[in-house]
Parts: structure tokens; C-alpha cells; sequence
């Protein structure tokens, strides 16, 4: 159990968000706010690709095996709007 814990803070470290999250409470953000969004938002994320996950499973018969490449397109469907809003981002100063 010590191991697991010691992997998941040195993985909480390496992580940037909270560093940005820092940045926009020094900015002046309500750090409240801040941190309840981060929250909600890492919580929905989880939570939403998870169900959507079980729900694929369990609706396909045949199980995932099956559906490989079905879902590796939705990953890289995913991943290409996640880097897509990155760059808007950035290209709004946001990121």
C-alpha cells in the first residue's frame, strides 16, 4: 500500500495543473472557485469516459474485442479534441 501511495504523490507532483491553478489564484482568481472547478471538471472527466466506457461494453455483444477499433478511433477522436482545445487556448492566452 505504501508503494501505491508513494507512486500516486510522486505522479501528483509531476502533474502541471496545479501549477497553473497556483498562477491564476496569484493572478487574483478566487481560489475557492478555482478549486472547486478544477475538482468538478477532473471528476466529470473521469467519471463521464468511465460510464461511456461500461455503457459501449455492455451494449455491444461480443464484448470489446470486437470493437477495438471502434474504439480506438473514439480515443483518438477524443485526444484530437482535447490538443484542439489546447491550442485555442493558447492561442487565446488562456494556456
Amino acid at each position: 500500500m505504501s508503494t501505491i501511495f508513494m507512486s500516486a504523490l510522486v505522479l501528483g507532483f509531476v502533474h502541471e495543473e496545479e501549477f497553473a491553478l497556483i498562477g491564476f489564484v496569484a493572478a487574483g482568481a478566487n481560489a475557492l472557485l478555482v478549486g472547486l472547478l478544477y475538482g468538478l471538471c477532473v471528476t466529470a472527466a473521469i467519471v463521464g469516459a468511465t460510464m461511456l466506457t461500461i455503457r459501449l461494453a455492455r451494449s455491444k455483444k461480443g464484448g470489446i474485442d470486437e470493437r477495438r477499433a471502434a474504439l480506438l478511433g473514439h480515443s483518438a477522436s477524443l485526444m484530437m479534441v482535447v490538443i484542439g482545445a489546447y491550442y485555442i487556448g493558447r492561442g487565446l492566452g488562456i494556456a
